[in-house]
C-alpha cells in the first residue's frame, strides 16, 4: 500500500469518525487547544477506533486500571477491550491493517517486539502486535511493564538486546516518550531506535526523539500537504483548506482575524473550551489585548 493511500485510508476513517474536524464556515467556531491557542483544525487519532467504540473501549480501560488487579489480568482484559472494539468495526481493523503495510513498506527494521504506552497508543500498539503475531510490552504510566504474547497473555521474555518498535497514536512534543517510553525501554534493556506514529502533530516532537536517538515513521504528517491531500479528495471544503493554510502561515495572524470576524458566542462553548479561551485571554499568547481590547474584557 503507498504512502498516499495509507494517509486516505486514515484521513476518510477520521473524517468518518469525527477524529479530523475542520471550520467549514465563518460560522463555525474555532477549535481551542490544550496550548490554550485557538485554529481552525482539530485531529484526535483515537478516533479511528470509532468516535463511539474508542469512548467506550477508554471507558472501560479506565475502570481496569483502577482495579485493584495484577497487571497480568489488566493486561489481558485490556487486550479483550481492543479485540472485541477492532473485531466489531470492519473500519477500524481496515485502518490497522494500512498502518500495517505503511510500515512494513517503509521501514527495513525488522523489530521482534511492540511496545505502547497507556492509554492511546494500546488502540494501535495492541492489533499492531497481534497482526504481525509478534509480542507486545504494555508502558504502565506508574513504569511498570509487562511483557504479553500477541493475544495479552504475560509471558516469561528476556527483552534485552531486543529490537523494539514502539506504536503510537500521535506525536506532539513527544514528552511522554522522553519522560515515560525511552527511560522504560532502555530500563528494560531493549534496542529502542524506531517508533510508528499514527500522526505527527509537531516536528518540535520528531526532533526531541531524534535528539534521543529514535526515528520516526508516520503516514500522517500534519502539515499543509497533508490538508491539500483532504482538500483535493474532497474531504475538506475550499474554505477550510485556506484557514488552515492561513493558520499555518501565521497563527497569530488567523487568530487575529478570527477574532474580527467571529461573533465568539460563549454559550455554545462547553466547560473544556471556556477553560482554554480564559487561559488564552490571562496569557494573551500574542499580545493582542491592546489592539483588541473589548474582547480582552
Amino acid at each position: 500500500m503507498s504512502a498516499k493511500r495509507t494517509s486516505q485510508v486514515l484521513l476518510e476513517r477520521l473524517i468518518d469518525t469525527n477524529g479530523f474536524a475542520v471550520r467549514k464556515s465563518r460560522n463555525d467556531g474555532a477549535f481551542w487547544y490544550t496550548s490554550g491557542k485557538p485554529g481552525p483544525f482539530y485531529i484526535n487519532t483515537q478516533n479511528i477506533a470509532g468516535e463511539h467504540g474508542a469512548e467506550a473501549a477508554l471507558e472501560k480501560i479506565n475502570h481496569i486500571l483502577k482495579a485493584d488487579h495484577p497487571k497480568e489480568a489488566q493486561a489481558k482484559a485490556i487486550f479483550e477491550v481492543i479485540q472485541h472494539t477492532i473485531a466489531n468495526d470492519e473500519s477500524y481493523d481496515n485502518s490497522i491493517n494500512a498502518l500495517v503495510d505503511y510500515y512494513t513498506s517503509h521501514s527495513s527494521h525488522k523489530p521482534i517486539v511492540i511496545s505502547g504506552g497507556e492509554r492511546r497508543d494500546w488502540f494501535f500498539s495492541i492489533p499492531f502486535a497481534k497482526k504481525l503475531n509478534l509480542p507486545h510490552i504494555c508502558l504502565f504510566k506508574s513504569g511498570e511493564y509487562l511483557v504479553t504474547d500477541h493475544e495479552g497473555n504475560s509471558i516469561e521474555l528476556d527483552v534485552r538486546g531486543s529490537k523494539v518498535l514502539h506504536v503510537a497514536d500521535i506525536i506532539n512534543l513527544a514528552s511522554s516518550y522522553t519522560n515515560r517510553w525511552i527511560p522504560m525501554l532502555k530500563h528494560a534493556g531493549t534496542a529502542f531506535t524506531e517508533t510508528l506514529s499514527v500522526a505527527v502533530r509537531s516536528q518540535e516532537g520528531v526532533l526531541n526523539l531524534q535528539a534521543n536517538h529514535v526515528s520516526v515513521v508516520s503516514p500522517l504528517i500534519v502539515e499543509k500537504p497533508l490538508f491539500k491531500e483532504a482538500f483535493t479528495l474532497g474531504l475538506i471544503n475550499e474554505f477550510a483548506y485556506n484557514e488552515i493554510i492561513s493558520f499555518y502561515d501565521s497563527p497569530e495572524d488567523w487568530t487575529r482575524r478570527f477574532i474580527i470576524e467571529s461573533d465568539l458566542d460563549n454559550s455554545n462553548m462547553n466547560s473544556r473550551e471556556m477553560e482554554r479561551l480564559e487561559v488564552f485571554k490571562k496569557t494573551d499568547p500574542y499580545q493582542l489585548k491592546s489592539e483588541l481590547p473589548a474582547f480582552f474584557t
